[in-house]
């Protein structure tokens, strides 16, 4: 046309000619492009002998002979709920010979209610009068389209992959002789469609016992006179229904994640009703790829499976079917292009995917926490598997003399739980779960990477009678103190920071320098009430905050002169209290030290005076090596109450190291603590110790006094 065109005439370019010709009806009718794809619609079953489905894999030429056959072909049948298999070798594709092996799977495990091949003649005869003998409804998949047998189509693959990893490394070519371990391995492996549980366990709703008994390196011992009870049938029968509801429920989730990215990649024009549209329609009497177009009318349609109702005239019948998207376009391709621009922008929540939420909130950035503004950082970051909460806090209790793992502090947490499930206040806690369940509760928590919640928190504070403050992402408002009694009392304090729920859901530990820590402690003992502390919590951190926040210039020099009047103040009661000199002072500390050695620990806590003056007599004294290790003896350490009566503790004991270490074990988390504080001898392995109680720490607080060899 282009050329027939220049013959004519000058300055019109092959762009405006395509330009008119997607506005033309004569030629789209003409040359119709359907660009439009299918929205993809998984075959699913609701439950196992459903549907099957049945295809053949061509071996040649990889023929082979075993018990002087030969076979060419494998006949594959899986169940489509449970993805089960079997395989059979052929010796060729005729009809009696693959009726008979249906037939012989059929009598062992029973027939499904539908049965689904492809469009292929060696299913015709003989297989069509055995399911009709069978009461076996039988479905043809579309030709041309093996994605209908898409599961059992994937089953070839990977049998095909088994075949070749033979063939490359263990040089084996008899495919038939190994047909029936590669059905074996595929169907105990674990699927994401079955909620990673194995072909195997959802078809027979039990385990294997092949594992197991590999495992044992024995057979399992067997009662012959008992038979199975009531309760073992209910309980076989709840198993069953468990895997079943996982599966299908896995199912349901990757059969929606699958239509979902098909819409995304290739979303479909969508047309209203009325709208006119060219139709493609097959020729009824002549091959299926015969087709012509014809111009109908879309008289109602149906979004979620991406089909149209179209009237249309053939000849001189007017006729009104179903058809698929695919088999639609507009009249013009000018109009085509705009329903592809507009798709682009439709909601996507009317094509089956989820629409997203706005946050009603802001979360802070790890720069931003509140933390910082304390002057805090982080000390331990956890890695993000559900047990950061138990992390954190065992970093923590490592502070204070504790060395406990994530799991056990799970455990005794549960453990307590069960034993007392109540407040202090006597109020029952099952009113602070999910529906009311507490024994559902304990069950979820006892599994390693559930998300431990306030709950966990609050009974790790009395459980070692310590008190927690939780930093939030959320800000000053969301900033929480647990405590045993709910009050501030004179008991250790531990930090954490809170990564909220729509930031990450994450615990860290964190830690600052001394003067920080004091700082945050006495605001919050000097407060009695939750709201209260929040209230000054949001004064004092008012003026650390940088962000984006102006200051008036009067406020400033307001400050400014604030600043200058507690100067002078404090230069004018420096001038009049007494002081003495810094080297009054160090000498002071050595008397004291040399006095008594457990009074090192105790001076380094007063002041930066007092703690450099302890720090140059700890570099200048000759037995450098008893001091550090008294220093580390001062750590308290929590002991077990089973343990306390294993190892005599009373109020005071002497026993030797070995001794100790092989009744905690050295693995441990306490003879680990004990090793730390000893090791830095080297003959520590032979030491006796004494070991007193520990005032002010509650019960089961235990420290090591003295130190010595005999």
């Amino acid at each position: 046309m282009q050329h027939h065109i220049r013959q004519q005439c000058t300055g019109i370019s092959e762009r405006r000619i395509r330009k008119r010709l997607d506005k033309s009806r004569t030629y789209n009718l003409l040359n119709a492009r359907f660009t439009n794809r299918p929205i993809i619609r998984p075959v699913t079953a609701r439950d196992v002998q459903v549907r099957h489905q049945v295809d053949l894999i061509d071996m040649h030429p990889r023929e082979v002979h075993y018990g002087g056959v030969q076979y060419r072909y494998i006949l594959t049948v899986m169940d489509v709920f449970s993805r089960f298999l079997w395989a059979m070798p052929l010796t060729s594709k005729a009809s009696k010979e693959i009726a008979w092996h249906l037939k012989s799977i059929y009598d062992v495990h029973g027939p499904p209610k539908v049965l689904q091949h492809d469009q292929g003649k060696e299913f015709d005869g003989a297989v069509i009068q055995l399911m009709r003998k069978l009461n076996v409804k039988i479905i043809r998949s579309s030709p041309y389209h093996p994605q209908s047998q898409g599961k059992v189509e994937r089953s070839h693959r990977s049998i095909r992959r088994k075949f070749a990893y033979d063939l490359l490394h263990k040089k084996s070519t008899n495919w038939v002789k190994s047909l029936a371990n590669y059905c074996r391995v595929l169907n105990l492996q674990c699927r994401e469609e079955l909620g990673y549980r194995s072909s195997f366990t959802v078809y027979y709703g039990r385990t294997s016992n092949l594992l197991k008994n590999t495992l044992d390196n024995e057979n399992p011992k067997v009662r012959r006179h008992e038979m199975a009870t009531e309760h073992d049938l209910r309980r076989t029968a709840g198993a069953q229904h468990h895997f079943k509801a996982n599966a299908r429920a896995a199912m349901n989730r990757c059969a929606s994640r699958m239509i979902s990215r098909g819409i995304r990649h290739n979303p479909p024009s969508i047309y209203a009703v009325g709208d006119e549209v060219l139709v493609r329609v097959q020729h009824p009497k002549k091959k299926p790829t015969m087709e012509f177009v014809k111009v109908g009318k879309v008289t109602g349609r149906n979004l979620y499976c991406g089909r149209y109702k179209v009237k249309y005239r053939q000849q001189e019948d007017i006729r009104e079917n179903w058809f698929s998207v695919k088999n639609l376009t507009s009249t013009t391709r000018s109009q085509e292009k705009k329903r592809k621009k507009f798709i682009k922008t439709f909601p996507t929540s009317r094509l089956n995917s989820k629409r997203k939420r706005s946050q009603y909130y802001i979360t802070l950035k790890r720069g931003e926490w509140i933390y910082t503004w304390f002057g805090f950082s982080i000390r331990l970051d956890p890695i993000p598997n559900g047990n950061c909460q138990f992390e954190a806090v065992a970093d923590q209790l490592q502070t204070i003399g504790i060395y406990r793992s994530a799991a056990t502090l799970r455990q005794d947490v549960v453990h307590d739980l069960q034993r007392n499930p109540h407040l202090p206040d006597g109020t029952p806690l099952h009113h602070f779960v999910g529906q009311n369940n507490l024994n559902a509760y304990l069950t979820s928590m006892e599994d390693s990477g559930t998300f431990g919640d306030h709950i966990t928190l609050a009974r790790l504070s009395q459980l070692f009678n310590v008190q927690f403050i939780v930093f939030s992402s959320l800000g000053q408002q969301a900033t929480r103190f647990i405590s045993p009694s709910g009050t501030f009392e004179d008991l250790p304090v531990l930090f954490l920071a809170h990564e909220a729920e729509g930031s990450g859901e994450h615990y860290y530990s964190i830690s600052g320098d001394q003067e920080s820590e004091m700082n945050v402690i006495s605001l919050f003992s000097s407060l009695g009430h939750t709201d209260e502390r929040d209230e000054v919590c949001q004064e004092g951190m008012s003026n650390d905050r940088h962000e984006g926040q102006v200051v008036a210039n009067n406020e400033q020099q307001a400050d400014e002169s604030n600043d200058a009047e507690i100067e002078d103040n404090e230069d004018r009661m420096s001038s009049q209290l007494p002081f003495l000199p810094p080297e009054l002072i160090m000498m002071i500390v050595g008397m004291a030290i040399h006095a008594d050695i457990h009074n090192l620990r105790k001076c380094s806590l007063v002041s930066w005076l007092f703690k450099e003056s302890c720090d140059s007599h700890f570099r200048s004294c000759e037995s450098c090596d008893r001091l550090r290790l008294l220093m580390n003896s001062l750590k308290p350490f929590h002991v077990r109450p089973t343990l306390v009566d294993d190892l005599g503790l009373g109020n005071r004991c002497t026993m030797s190291v070995r001794q100790f270490m092989k009744a905690v074990g050295r693995s441990s988390g306490l003879g680990i603590a004990v090793k730390s504080m000893l090791q830095s001898h080297p003959k520590w392995w032979s030491a006796w110790v004494t070991i007193t109680p520990t005032d002010g720490w509650g019960p089961n607080w235990y420290r090591i006094v003295s130190v010595f060899w005999k």
